[in-house]
């Protein structure tokens, strides 16, 4: 069974890859005041994600579950260190943007990973 995969994947996955390549060198090069484990992860949920989001897998969505808990994860770290603190209103409207964002995302990609194993 030969499944083609949507265009909105392949596009996906080569933003993934980039994610999780950028997150492993900056994790090695950059101090960005992160918990390294924390932007170590965030790359390997990435490659994941793009991992799945080519090959069609089943566990795609889970896999991008697991990116988005990263993401907030992240944002929240960023916001109560006291290194990248973001007034309260600016950081609220952009955490609302990021997670309507990645929801949006999830439903697509679920409806389609769905629609694939059907």
């Amino acid at each position: 069974m030969d499944k083609k995969r949507p265009a909105g994947f392949t596009i996906l996955a080569l933003i993934f890859i980039w994610l999780a390549f950028a997150a492993f060198i900056g994790s090695f090069i950059v101090s960005s005041g992160l918990n390294p484990i924390v932007t170590l992860s965030y790359g390997v949920t990435a490659l994941f994600t793009s991992i799945g989001l080519w090959k069609m897998k089943p566990w795609t969505f889970k896999a991008y579950l697991a990116w988005c808990a990263i993401v907030i994860l992240t944002m929240t770290m960023m916001q109560v260190g006291y290194v990248y603190r973001l007034p309260l209103p600016i950081f609220l409207a952009f955490a609302f943007f990021i997670i309507a964002l990645i929801s949006l995302t999830g439903i697509y990609i679920k409806k389609k990973v769905e629609q694939s194993e059907t």
